[in-house]
This record gives C-alpha cells, structure tokens and sequence, in this order.
C-alpha cells in the first residue's frame, strides 16, 4: 500500500477539495452538537435508570413490558449449548443430548434426589461463600438434595472441595463468558449470570424431577418441602412474592412483582416446562432482566390457558411465611425462608444474614 506523506495529510486536514481553507468555526459547531447528543443520551438513559425499583419491574405508559436491555451476547452460551443438544439428539430433544448428559448426568440427580425433588441454584467464584453457606443451612433442616452449578471454572474446583462432587454442577460457559466477580445488581454481569436460571432449571425438570430453584442469597429456616403443596402435581408452579406489596397475581407493575428468587417446578405437570419455555422466550427476544421475563411467561401461561381453560395452576406462598427481603424484618419472627434481596452488593447481603443468624460460611474467604 502506498504511503501518504505528512505533508499532504497536514494540508488536506486544512483545505476542502476545492483547496479553499476550511472554516475551524463549521467543526466547532459540529463538536458542539455532537457533544450535546451525547449530553442528552446520558440524561435520558440515567432517567430510564431511576425509574426502575429494585424489583425489577416496571410499566411504560403504554402497559408494555419495560426492562433494561441486555446484550443478546449474554444469553448466548446457555442459547447455544441448547440449540447443540437438540441438533445432536436423536429425538431432537435437548434433554436427551449426550453432551447434555455429560454436563449433568443422570446418574448424579438420581444419587442427590430426595423424593423427586432436588433444589437448584447458582453462583461464581464472587459468591461462593454464599452457595456454601445455602448448602449448609439447607442440611441443617434435612435437605440434602441440594445442586450448586458452577458458573465457572475457580468455582467448580472450589465447590467441589467444599460440598462434595454430586452436589456441584459443571460450568456450562467457556472461561472467555464466564462472569467469576461479584457483580452488582443490574450490571450486565449481574443480568449474565442470572439471565441462565431458566435453563439450569430446565436441564433438571426434564431428566424427570421436580425442580425448586432457589437464589443463592437466600437460606431456608425450615424445610421448605413442608409448605408446598403435599398432592403429587397439584399444581404446576410455586412461587413468591416480591416487591412492597406481594400478591398472588404475576404482575409488571413494580410492587406487585412476583420473584423468580423462588420457583417450584412439578415435573409430572406439562406447564412447568411450558413456562421455562417462554420464560426463555422472553429472555430471548426481549433481552431483559430474568424476573420481568419470569412475570411476563406467567402472565402468558394463565392468559392462554395452556391446558385449554384456564387449568394452568400457581400458588404463591403466604409472605408471613416467605417473605421477600423488603418486608422481611416485619415477618421475621414467622418467616420460614429469607432472602437477601432488595439490598445490593455482597457485603450488605451478609451483614442481612448475620444479624438474623443465618451465616455460616466465615471460613470462605472471598477476594473479590
């Protein structure tokens, strides 16, 4: 490639092609709007920021879901790692992928199940004091069936130091994606890593077991198998409520959300795989957080009526009992389960669950 002298780059950056001299007065101006475009991008994008309440919902004046944006890059791992399975599954089923089987065997959830249920949830190299600490609590009231996925690899290594190989799950991203820091709520590496939940929870309600996922910020007071519907596939989803206000109703309105914090799944019910289906549709076209999707796939599920009329069954569990970490302090003297939500940052998450007693993972430590 020829080279341009210095000098005739000098000379065009201050002449027009007509060889006149450029007015500096016309670049000026043009910084000066540019300037003000990006001044009014940020004004605007911070404004979109401070509607949006800790719960992850909200309703724009036309009624339709509003939600931050999330690079679709984000969801690809989980995406991808789907779509390989099904194409390399004889029924077209991703469930039944060989590579699906080799990132979470059949034989592992048949030795950790206890009565069909096995409990899920997952974290990175930032909390894994919080996943030991849930592992703990939950064998303090008799649950051993309790699975840790790994969303990378210091994790997986660690946790399988920690809880023992049948309780952890295999990172399902390359080291390149994978998020290990702690990362804040509604950052783009908070929304990675939970934007998977749906299809870690998938993996498991289609090798044939119900499925409760838990947020790893959460730890149980009692066995919370206790309060769920005791009838074999009563229902087809168990849930939570979240925001100022719970309700038993799947809402987009900021303090009527329902959590995706908390969610049981039956597996001999079609809808709970129904809802994980377009709970990962949403997720999917939309880009948006986890527990908007979650609310809006409900929604879905009860407004079509996914059994023909309105069949599609949910409970939400009593707050008294299960309350969200907003209203936690006035129920906490009947709570069966906390949640260290509604409190950004690791470090205000533990202090939450210290002063209640319910932090037994002093030995992990944690260099962010």
């Amino acid at each position: 490639m020829p080279t341009v002298p210095v000098e005739q780059l000098s000379w065009s950056s201050r002449h027009d092609s007509d060889g006149r001299v450029k007015k500096p007065w016309a670049a000026w101006a043009l910084a000066a709007l540019l300037a003000l475009a990006a001044l009014l991008a940020l004004a605007a994008a911070q404004g979109q920021k401070a509607v949006l309440q800790p719960s992850g919902m909200g309703k724009s004046p036309d009624g339709a879901l509003r939600c931050r944006k999330v690079p679709a890059a984000s969801l690809m791992p989980a995406l991808v790692f789907r779509d390989y399975c099904a194409a390399t599954s004889t029924s077209g089923d991703p469930s039944t992928a060989p590579a699906m089987d080799e990132w979470l065997p059949c034989s592992q959830l048949a030795r950790l199940q206890q009565d069909g249920n096995i409990v899920v949830t997952s974290a990175n190299h930032g909390y894994r004091d919080f996943a030991v600490n849930l592992w703990r609590q939950s064998q303090r009231v008799g649950r051993t069936n309790v699975l840790l996925v790994a969303d990378d690899c210091k994790t997986y290594r660690f946790l399988i130091e920690a809880v023992g190989a049948d309780h952890v799950a295999k990172p399902l991203f390359p080291p390149a994606n994978a998020v290990s820091k702690s990362a804040m709520f509604d950052t783009e590496e908070f929304l990675q890593v939970t934007m998977n939940r749906p299809f870690y929870v998938k993996a498991v309600l289609a090798a044939g077991y119900n499925v409760l996922w838990q947020d790893v910020d959460s730890v149980p007071l009692a066995d919370v198998f206790d309060f769920l519907p005791q009838e074999a596939n009563a229902v087809d989803v168990v849930v939570t409520g979240d925001g100022s206000v719970p309700t038993a109703m799947p809402s987009l309105d900021n303090n009527v959300a329902v959590c995706s914090c908390f969610i049981y799944l039956t597996a001999g019910r079609p809808g709970g795989r129904w809802l994980l289906d377009r709970w990962l549709h949403h997720l999917e076209s939309e880009c948006c957080r986890d527990q908007p999707a979650f609310n809006h796939a409900l929604m879905d599920a009860l407004d079509e009526g996914i059994y023909g009329s309105n069949n599609f069954t949910h409970v939400v569990l009593p707050t008294r009992l299960f309350p969200n970490g907003y209203v936690f302090e006035r129920y906490a003297a009947t709570a069966r389960w906390c949640h260290a939500n509604w409190l950004s940052g690791r470090a205000d998450k533990m202090a939450h669950l210290k002063r209640h007693g319910l932090w037994d993972a002093a030995d992990v430590e944690v260099v962010d």
